[in-house]
């Protein structure tokens, strides 16, 4: 339990940093948000299905990595309309 409490938080955390420095504000805590929703959502499946924990792991990096990356693709979009 304090383990995932401690990702969240310090995910979250990360997450609104990257956000401050390269998003709009109303967008920072949208996508915090929507993070912190998915993280919840992996630890209530991982409960309930009984994953092995490095598989629990790999799974969360995973997706962790397929919210990110179009965020960075956002990112450079709109840097592009901003600067045009």
């Amino acid at each position: 339990m304090r383990v995932s409490n401690l990702v969240i938080g310090v995910s979250g955390r990360l997450l609104l940093f990257y956000k401050l420095y390269f998003f709009p504000l109303d967008l920072v805590f949208h996508l915090s948000e929507l993070l912190r929703l998915r993280l919840l959502f992996f630890k209530v499946v991982h409960i309930m299905t009984c994953l092995p924990p490095s598989l629990f792991w790999k799974n969360l990096k995973r997706d962790l990595q397929s919210f990110l990356f179009p965020a960075f693709q956002l990112n450079e979009i709109l840097f592009m309309n901003h600067s045009a």
